[in-house]
């Protein structure tokens, strides 16, 4: 038997809480969908950043390997020189 909510002439019949577990259902997925996205592209974002400062660094550390060589080459001229690091 359908139930009245209080409200004179409104009858509920059930089908709208199915709807509304479906539309909250339906909600929290997209907001999960978002928060999993967002997470994936911040860890894209620091990984590359972190590459960047690793390519940054190894760049830097050959030329001062590079330097520190010519400069043995200067100082010790009897070794014969070696080609740059490539």
């Amino acid at each position: 038997m359908p139930q009245t909510t209080g409200a004179v002439g409104v009858v509920s019949t059930g089908l709208r809480l199915a709807f509304e577990d479906e539309r909250l259902n339906s909600t929290t997925s997209a907001s999960t969908s978002e928060r999993v996205a967002a997470a994936a592209d911040a860890s894209r974002s620091l990984l590359y950043a972190a590459g960047e400062d690793l390519n940054t660094q190894l760049q830097q550390q050959r030329e001062e390997i590079e330097h520190f060589f010519k400069m043995q080459v200067q100082l010790f001229p009897c070794f014969p020189a070696a080609a740059p690091f490539s």
